[in-house]
């Protein structure tokens, strides 16, 4: 007994002591495919594509920030027909932007539910093609807030609840939920409105019952699998930390309601996936990261988005 309670003794000294497993590895030079890194997402909702573009790094090679990828021919088709090549922006316009975005004017088209390619041509690093699928529009037939709802089954304290009620289509769909708050409204006019900036609150946090949902944030991300082609109540438990509470603060929040193409769903879901792992240290599992570029790295993602209020 002495000998098992000084091994479990030694287990923890040796796992508790980082300094003393710590040990430098010389990786030697080694040769990796350089490729184009690409990410995007197209939208029902926007009115302009934004692409970054990067070059791939080898693993031994320092992180040293974004660095844009030039000189790429991007195309983007629906289907068989060309809508257009998006432009290389060396200096964002916006003052919080990021510079080296191609981007390509969406509002003289109508960005309907269909697949849709990306085409890239670099001169040195060659072809690479990603296609995905903007979704059907899925509709929220009742949306419902309740004060002091009960206790979330995850936090373990009282919550308020925003019910959402949907018509599920039967073949598989991929939801996205962002609870946002109307954090900044400005006296200045964008795009000739008065704009109103909605974001992620700090203090909100939300739980679910559903076993196949993620939360990050003031996310969730959800499959059909248990509820498909069913009339479907989604239970949102949603706790605000500040002093104001949910029920204050409630005409100033909305939500994003987001069909997700599965190439969406997927690469936000390893992504996830991916973070999480990263606190378990040397007990976590590899994550992969979700890719549907070919000849290249990274996502093209399509999303149906829509924004309804949340009725006090």
């Amino acid at each position: 007994m002495k000998k098992l309670i000084l091994f479990f003794g030694l287990l923890f000294l040796f796992t508790s002591c980082e300094n003393i497993l710590v040990k430098t590895l010389d990786i030697d030079d080694f040769d990796y495919e350089k490729q184009m890194a690409v990410s995007g997402t197209i939208s029902s909702t926007h009115e302009e594509l934004r692409i970054l573009i990067s070059e791939n790094q080898a693993i031994t090679d320092p992180l040293d920030g974004w660095n844009p990828l030039q000189d790429v021919d991007v195309s983007l088709f629906r289907g068989p027909a060309l809508l257009g090549n998006l432009e290389f922006q060396p200096v964002a316009e916006e003052e919080n932007d990021i510079d080296g975005v191609y981007t390509m004017d969406l509002s003289p088209i109508n960005i309907d539910p269909g697949e849709y390619r990306l085409e890239l041509n670099h001169p040195e690093l060659g072809m690479a093609t990603a296609t995905t699928q903007v979704p059907n529009e899925v509709k929220i037939d009742d949306i419902v807030f309740q004060k002091d709802f009960g206790i979330a089954p995850n936090l373990l304290q009282r919550t308020d609840a925003i019910i959402i009620t949907f018509n599920d289509p039967p073949e598989e769909n991929y939801y996205q939920i962002k609870i946002e708050n109307n954090a900044t409204s400005f006296d200045t006019f964008i795009f000739e409105m008065d704009t109103i900036i909605y974001e992620d609150s700090p203090y909100i946090q939300l739980d679910v019952k559903e076993q196949n949902a993620q939360i990050g944030g003031n996310n969730i991300l959800l499959t059909d699998v248990f509820f498909n082609g069913e009339t479907y109540e989604l239970v949102i438990y949603i706790t605000d930390f500040s002093e104001e509470g949910v029920s204050e603060i409630i005409e100033d929040m909305r939500v994003s309601w987001e069909v997700l193409s599965k190439d969406k769903y997927e690469f936000d879901s390893s992504l996830e996936l991916y973070f999480n792992s990263q606190g378990l240290g040397p007990f976590s599992e590899a994550v992969s990261v979700y890719n549907n570029v070919e000849g290249g790295l990274g996502v093209f993602a399509g999303v149906n988005q829509t924004f309804y209020d949340i009725p006090e």
